[in-house]
């Protein structure tokens, strides 16, 4: 937060200060509602760290490790961790200390809010990031129109929006719906390790999540610099840079037909250049650092 300190400005920090002690569990994360939530969110506790490091508090990077800490080895984040009462939820997620679906990857934007306000933040917590946003890149489904594919509509952090009717026969009801929901779980088609990888059931993707993953990956490379970041989002770029401006879903997807016609065909031979130049920096930077290790 920049600008001078007012008395204003001082009792929303305070304010903000009290909210997130008095939510804040031994097991090293800042619970939602003690009630009703009382586990970690993926996306929550991405937030909360950003509002803990503005606060000068240490507790923005151990919410961002307790996160990530239930990762599985290819990189994929459980939206939920359930380290305050492991197997809760087992029965429905197969698995006894974590969800086994996702949520928006805002750790990507996390790590690079925390480094932005002076905090270092470890290489094993910005690698975990970037093996996160890489498992969404390379690993999960995607649509024929290049959109990386949610796996439940939970994923897409709008759980019941309006968006999901189609998927509940008969027309939407709170009482049909949450059956639904748990059902699409077991239609989950998952990689060796049981993440999640694709579900025939649940064909949709969200530009919104979309959006994040790019931002997201965006935002870790703006701060570090991992190859590997800038690659899968110059790939993703030089995607979008691609082909007709109304025949690419992911473009029409993102700002509509008239969109497409009227704002991104003009502009599109610039993004292919752009995702070009990103491509050959992260080029010569590897190449840099092989001659280095030579």
């Amino acid at each position: 937060m920049e600008g001078p300190e007012n008395p204003d400005r001082s009792a929303v920090r305070a304010a903000a200060r009290a909210v997130l002690e008095a939510h804040w569990v031994p097991q090293g994360y800042t619970a939602p509602n003690h009630a009703t939530y009382p586990w970690q969110w993926l996306w929550d506790s991405c937030f909360h760290a950003i509002c803990w490091a503005e606060l000068g508090d240490d507790r923005g990077l151990t919410e961002l490790r307790t996160v990530l800490s239930v990762q599985v080895e290819d990189g994929f984040v459980p939206h939920m961790n359930y380290v305050r009462n492991p197997g809760v939820a087992a029965d429905l997620w197969g698995r006894d200390d974590a969800s086994s679906i996702t949520q928006p990857p805002m750790y990507g934007h996390a790590v690079a809010e925390l480094v932005r306000r002076g905090v270092d933040v470890d290489e094993e917590t910005v690698a975990k990031a970037e093996s996160g946003l890489k498992f969404l890149l390379i690993d999960r489904h995607r649509l024929p129109g290049g959109l990386v594919a949610l796996c439940h509509p939970w994923e897409s952090g709008a759980d019941d929006s309006p968006r999901w009717d189609d998927f509940c026969p008969g027309g939407f009801s709170l009482e049909s719906w949450r059956p639904i929901k748990n059902q699409l779980v077991t239609s989950i088609e998952r990689s060796p390790t049981g993440s999640p990888v694709a579900n025939p059931a649940f064909e949709s993707a969200s530009a919104g999540f979309n959006a994040l993953v790019v931002f997201n990956a965006r935002e870790l490379a703006a701060v570090t610099e991992r190859q590997g970041t800038r690659t899968s989002w110059g790939g993703f770029v030089a995607f979008l840079a691609v082909g007709c401006p109304v025949g690419n879903q992911a473009v029409v997807a993102l700002v509509g037909v008239g969109g497409a016609l009227s704002w991104w065909a003009p502009v599109q031979p610039i993004v292919g250049l752009l995702a070009v130049a990103l491509l050959l920096y992260t080029l010569r930077k590897r190449l840099n650092t092989y001659k280095l290790t030579a």
